[in-house]
């Protein structure tokens, strides 16, 4: 159940990091299209340079916004991965624990079925040698 839960924060985790990739690649190839054109003196007037330069701010902030929810999404999934580490452990340590309790039980019996066996063995000896 935690390992299914743990994957899916990981596949989450490595769609939006997907996401953030293609996000900056189309940003990239939108600055070298408008550098491409303001090079080409196509975009002369000031209204439009103040409207790329608008876009752009606007663009790093929602990046910079887009890191820091990666970052936390990371830090819960490390967070998630350690609880299910931790659990893993305990429930291996229970297991040796229940082995080790099956095998000291199955002892136990072996030997109340071993003196059984050597009282009923004792008793037919006796009633040999008390012969009338």
């Amino acid at each position: 159940h935690l390992a299914l839960s743990w994957l899916a924060r990981r596949h989450a985790f490595r769609c939006i990091v997907a996401v953030l990739r293609i996000f900056l690649r189309q940003q990239r190839r939108v600055e070298r299209d408008c550098w491409t054109l303001v090079g080409q003196s196509q975009l002369r007037t000031g209204f439009s340079l103040w409207m790329f330069a608008a876009e752009e701010s606007a663009r790093q902030k929602r990046f910079a916004a887009l890191q820091h929810y990666a970052k936390h999404l990371l830090r819960i999934c490390v967070r998630g991965w350690k609880g299910a580490l931790q659990e893993l452990r305990l429930e291996d340590a229970l297991e040796m624990h229940k082995r080790a309790l099956r095998q000291k039980v199955s002892g136990w019996l072996q030997e109340m079925e071993e003196f059984s066996d050597r009282k009923d063995l004792a008793s037919v000896c006796a009633d040999y040698l008390n012969l009338p």
